[in-house]
């Protein structure tokens, strides 16, 4: 018989691309990043694809903080929110920020001397070293019931799986039991665990356990972990007092495990009697997926292979994993190391604005263990300014609709919430007790006083006839008209001039300028001065214009009566004194009338 087969005399060849990878993502997220796999050669090869993920250390300190109180303080529970300590000496309790802080000490009525603690997710519950068992609300540090257990309680745990409890005293049988009491189970402490005074429920790491705090080993401080539902002891044992940093010279407390910190993704803590408030790291998951993890490239060929993520089970900070690829014919291993930094990009939260006359402060603030590099400001979807502070200044009168993002290593979050609100025109920005001075030599001085109002003006305007006169804004409180002006009546009037525009205008002031002599001003009559019904105006030249002004310069009369004679009902004009103006064919004339 004879076969033939296709032999290929080339040297393999395989190229893996990049060799790093750098991936931001939030807690709880999922993400993916690409490689990209080439066979740059003439022979066919498969690959394979292999994800090590580089753990952290599987009970790495987390946090350890001193207690505040000391003096009995022995029990410990969280809710994922506050830390609480009690103290087996006296009634007190104590609640704790989940960074280490004391925010109060508060007492329950019918309650003291508590040991351990367990926490259902609405209620906790603890013992006195005796059968009774105190359920108990902290947030309105209220006494809710108690119950009778089958064994004195010092150290207790909640099994949320079941409903039940695991309680015992120092080195007496484990005991497990429901909520009204009822004895369910129990096994033997020991070997190793021995004078128990904490226990925490687990099925979170690899299977059901209880951990026990004992005041056994080296320290006095040592963590033991018993598999359910017997109780035997794994083997795993760690001696709490060389895990901490600081010096640990008093007996092991209470203890919990909590999944819902936000710093951590799963965190078991306890209490050194009077001194250190602790956490460890319990868990390494799988979070990294490679996809598809093998396959055959030709010649020429490229495949782009997908690393999936999911940081569920991940605690924030820097997390490393390498992927070894292989080939068949053999070529070098190439590794692509991936860098997975987890970080809350919450955004900002909580803004809120303060007026300041024409300026407004938008401020923020961001969730809890979020550490944001700067933020950018936007109003009506437009991006204003990206700062490091933590709020931002708009000026001038206008609507605003703002939201703000946060920015995390080259990550920009979501956008907040938005606010709208608006700055106003300021009141009083016009400028007051406006004046003609004088009319000397052909010029006229005029002068004002600065505005009342909140608002500052970076100069000022002058107008005659609604023309401004002025080229470069007017800095000083005055100003000259140097204009030659013929006869004729002119209305003067200024504007405050700001950032954010111009004012309205101050009081109009007029100018009368005329030669004529008495004679011919004298063959107009104005009367009755004062008056308050009717004003009689004669002339021997025909009546072309009337206009009236209140003190501030406003028109409150305007006719054309073409005519010698004319009378005008007054009686609707408020009381005050106003100016008349007349225009004849001959003269131009104003005078001062009274209005009562």
């Amino acid at each position: 018989q004879t076969t033939s087969a296709d032999i290929c005399l080339s040297p393999a060849q395989f190229d893996v691309e990049p060799d790093t990878l750098f991936v931001t993502i939030n807690p709880n997220g999922i993400s993916s990043a690409t490689i990209t796999l080439n066979n740059p050669g003439v022979c066919s090869i498969d690959w394979t694809g292999l994800v090590d993920i580089i753990s952290k250390d599987m009970y790495n300190l987390l946090f350890e903080y001193p207690t505040v109180v000391g003096g009995g303080e022995a029990g410990i529970e969280t809710d994922g929110e506050y830390i609480y300590t009690t103290k087996w000496n006296g009634n007190e309790f104590y609640k704790y920020s989940l960074n280490g802080l004391l925010i109060e000490t508060f007492t329950i009525n019918g309650v003291t001397n508590i040991r351990d603690l367990a926490w259902d997710g609405t209620y906790f519950y603890g013992g006195a070293a005796s059968t009774t068992v105190f359920i108990m609300d902290f947030d309105n540090q209220t006494l809710i019931s108690s119950f009778i257990a089958p064994t004195n309680v010092r150290a207790i745990a909640y099994n949320d799986n079941e409903n039940v409890f695991y309680a015992n005293n120092w080195d007496s049988d484990i005991i497990k039991f429901d909520v009204s009491g009822t004895m369910l189970g129990s096994f033997l402490a020991g070997p190793v665990g021995d004078s128990y005074y904490g226990f925490a429920y687990d099925n979170i790491t690899g299977g059901t356990y209880l951990w026990g705090y004992a005041q056994v080993g080296a320290s006095q401080n040592e963590l033991i972990q018993m598999e359910l539902p017997d109780g035997q002891e794994t083997g795993v044992c760690i001696d709490i007092g060389a895990t901490l940093s600081g010096s640990v010279t008093s007996l092991a407390g209470g203890l919990f495990i909590e999944t819902g910190m936000p710093l951590y993704s799963f965190v078991i803590g306890g209490l050194v009697q009077n001194e250190w408030l602790w956490g460890i790291g319990m868990t390494s998951c799988p979070w990294l997926f490679l996809n598809p993890n093998s396959g055959t490239l030709t010649s020429g060929m490229a495949e782009y292979v997908s690393l999936d993520i999911e940081s569920s089970c991940l605690s924030l900070g820097i997390h490393e994993a390498d992927i070894f690829f292989t080939s068949n014919p053999d070529t070098d291993t190439s590794i692509v190391h991936l860098i997975l930094n987890i970080i809350n990009t919450d955004p900002p939260i909580n803004l809120t604005i303060s007026n300041n006359c024409v300026e407004a402060e938008l401020c923020w603030e961001v969730p809890p263990d979020n550490y944001p590099d700067s933020f950018s400001v936007y109003n009506n979807n437009q991006l204003i300014m990206t700062t490091t502070n933590y709020c931002y200044t708009f000026e001038g009168p206008e609507n605003y609709e703002c939201y703000v993002t946060a920015w995390y290593n080259d990550q920009q979050s979501e956008q907040s919430d938005i606010i709208t609100f608006e700055i106003p025109w300021p009141a009083d920005s016009k400028p007051v007790n406006f004046i003609i001075d004088s009319l000397t030599n052909n010029t006229v001085y005029t002068s004002w006083d600065e505005p009342t109002g909140c608002a500052e003006p970076d100069g000022y305007n002058v107008y005659r006839d609604g023309i401004k006169l002025n080229d470069s804004i007017i800095l000083q409180l005055s100003y000259p008209d140097t204009s030659t002006l013929s006869s004729g009546v002119y209305e003067y009037y200024a504007t405050a001039v700001y950032f954010f525009g111009e004012s309205d205008s101050s009081n109009i002031e007029l100018l009368t300028i005329t030669n004529l002599s008495e004679a011919v001003t004298s063959r107009i009559k104005i009367f009755p001065i004062p008056t308050s019904e009717y004003i009689y105006l004669q002339s021997d030249d025909m009546i072309k214009n009337i206009r009236i002004y209140n003190n501030s310069g406003q028109l409150v009369f305007d006719n054309k009566p073409n005519s010698t004679k004319y009378k005008i009902n007054v009686s609707m004009i408020e009381s005050g004194i106003y100016l008349i103006k007349l225009d004849t064919k001959e003269a131009n004339l104003i005078r001062k009338i009274i209005i009562e």
